[in-house]
């Protein structure tokens, strides 16, 4: 007779946990009851519920925040990191521009879709023709580099090259604008224009 008093509360137990979450709460508080007075022996099963769906009214969008794009994250970082390089040497930090960033951004969108890795652009322009047609009046210099997959690998490249580093750490430039864009044989290409 013990046994049948044992699988009782057992069945009961079974039985509320498939009748679904209707009686969550009831179940719950019989569960705990039934543990505290009887021993029950657990065991393992794997139970599949397939849930009905009934028909709604499909829901009002909400507003979706934009985030901000990939590019200006990483050129944010580059901005950062080229601050630093010039801390360490004593320079004071450069200003971010976005006329630089726009004439820095639009070169490397260039390269990347028509495929080349240059100075001057593919119709000609020069660095300080692009900058100056960004409405920035004083261009000092240019860095580019490509295939460097993250700002701190472009940075470091920079830095382990003497004529890049020389603009890094060249404490009379005042500004900085940063653009990368992804595509073409290097996969990223980045430019870095900086102004008096």
């Amino acid at each position: 007779m013990p046994r049948n008093h044992r699988v009782l509360p057992a069945v009961v137990l079974v039985g509320l946990a498939l009748a679904g979450c209707a009686e969550a709460d009831r179940a719950t508080e019989l569960t705990a009851t039934a543990t505290t007075t009887v021993r029950v022996v657990v065991t393992t099963t794997t139970t599949i519920l397939t849930p009905t769906v009934a028909a709604t009214e499909a829901p009002t969008p909400e507003a979706v925040v934009p985030t901000r794009p990939e590019n200006e994250v990483v050129e944010e970082k580059v901005v950062e990191l080229t601050n630093a390089e010039r801390a360490r040497v004593g320079c004071a930090p450069l200003v971010a521009d976005d006329r630089l960033a726009r004439a820095a951004r639009e070169h490397s969108v260039d390269m990347a879709a028509k495929n080349y890795f240059e100075h001057h652009s593919k119709d000609g322009r020069s660095f300080v023709d692009r900058v100056k047609a960004a409405g920035y009046p004083a261009p000092g210099a240019e860095n580019i580099a490509a295939g460097h997959k993250t700002p701190e690998l472009v940075v470091k490249g920079w830095m382990d090259s003497p004529g890049h580093r020389a603009n890094i750490v060249n404490c009379r430039l005042k500004a900085i604008g940063v653009g990368m864009a992804r595509g073409g044989s290097y996969g990223i290409y980045w430019t870095q224009n900086f102004g008096w």
